[in-house]
């Protein structure tokens, strides 16, 4: 992680962490990292260093690339430079095969916070025929969830759960996968309210 990115909040950049744990120990396959992070990108790491699960981390700021590159690059975890996010989609990602698991967490610094989400949304939809699980981070800003194109987006998928234990939130969503089932109720912040809005009784 660039120095220049540290800041005390850091723990923020780790809410994922414990919806990521559950989703990794309820599914099978290879993971897919879209940004690398401080708490992410060693945590995917260590817990997979031992099992026959790929990862494969994508950045697009060159710094974190060298750095987690550098740091963790093995025959089982994989790192991609990406320069162009849309060539990646239609070009290199369909040839990267299926994923039992993606994290979706990449800067996108260039983009204003409103075209960042729409970039992370279209990225979902990407992966979504690829992927058996998808989570998503940093979804509790205003300018993500609050106006029905949020209740669209999340009403895409057959199953979703957002846990907001610690923000920023995380959303996990599948077709294939009931990710609700995958989180002990113990520990689970589903927030229905926050998924699907039933107007059907006006």
């Amino acid at each position: 992680m660039p120095q220049e990115d540290y800041h005390e909040n850091v723990y923020e950049f780790g809410t994922h962490a414990g919806l990521l744990y559950y989703m990794l120990a309820g599914t099978v396959g290879d993971v897919l990292e879209i940004g690398s992070g401080l708490i992410s990108t060693p945590m995917l790491h260590g817990l997979l260093l031992k099992t026959k699960r790929k990862l494969l981390t994508v950045e697009e700021h060159p710094t974190w690339f060298m750095q987690a590159s550098g740091a963790m690059k093995t025959e089982m975890h994989g790192f991609a430079h990406v320069l162009d996010w849309e060539k990646f989609y239609e070009k290199t990602l369909p040839q990267c095969g299926h994923f039992g698991v993606a994290l979706v967490d990449h800067g996108l610094t260039h983009l204003t916070v409103t075209e960042g989400y729409e970039e992370r949304k279209r990225c979902v939809r990407t992966l979504v025929d690829q992927v058996d699980v998808i989570i998503l981070h940093d979804i509790n800003d205003d300018e993500f969830i609050k106006d029905e194109a949020w209740n669209a987006f999340v009403g895409e998928f057959k199953y979703a759960v957002v846990d907001d234990m610690y923000l920023p939130a995380t959303l996990a969503v599948s077709n294939v996968v009931d990710v609700t089932k995958l989180v002990p109720k113990w520990t689970s912040r589903v927030r229905p309210e926050l998924l699907r809005k039933d107007t059907s009784n006006g």
